[in-house]
């Protein structure tokens, strides 16, 4: 299940009882009507695994594409992706009512130099490909997929999210291709 597989099941704990399950987050939001919360229960980490999310091929290629080498990166930091101030009110909702905080305040960053920081832009995989390190803030949930996407683009990821619980970290050390 991704953030939103959850809902879609909402008898999942009667339907999967005690199976194994394979998920791309392990604290998902759970909500009834206007209250929302990381559920505690969805993942058991002794029964569960956080698998990566899915990156399209089309994305995935152009990343690795634009992936530059480390001499010519010109980019000390970069992030761009919705947040909590978008003009789109479904995704202006879905930021506020989570209280996510962490994407507004890099947007302050973004006048610093050397740096691309901002909503979504069009040449995405050209600034993940052209940054040394890329901010990895959590989505509207815990799970973000831009880790995958700044591995892919050769950038070293910087994790933003205490909630955040990565694949096959029994075996992955993560702490040695990621801040």
């Amino acid at each position: 299940f991704g953030a939103s597989g959850w809902e879609t099941l909402p008898r999942w704990r009667e339907v999967l009882g005690a199976s194994m399950r394979l998920a791309v987050e392990s604290r998902p939001i759970q909500n009834s009507g206007e209250f929302h919360w990381h559920c505690q229960e969805c993942f058991e980490p002794w029964r569960d695994i956080v698998i990566p999310p899915v990156t399209p091929l089309a994305l995935a290629r152009s990343l690795l594409a634009m992936s530059q080498p480390v001499w010519n990166r010109t980019l000390i930091m970069s992030w761009h992706g919705q947040h909590a101030n978008s003009s789109n009110p479904d995704v202006k909702r879905n930021y506020r009512v989570t209280n996510e905080t962490v994407r507004l305040d890099l947007l302050r960053l973004a006048k610093l130099p050397n740096t691309s920081i901002g909503g979504p832009v069009p040449h995405y995989t050209f600034v993940l490909g052209s940054s040394h390190f890329c901010l990895c803030p959590k989505g509207s949930s815990s799970y973000t997929s831009r880790v995958f996407e700044s591995l892919l683009a050769g950038c070293v990821p910087v994790i933003l999210s205490d909630d955040l619980r990565l694949p096959f970290d029994s075996i992955v050390d993560w702490s040695r291709i990621s801040i």
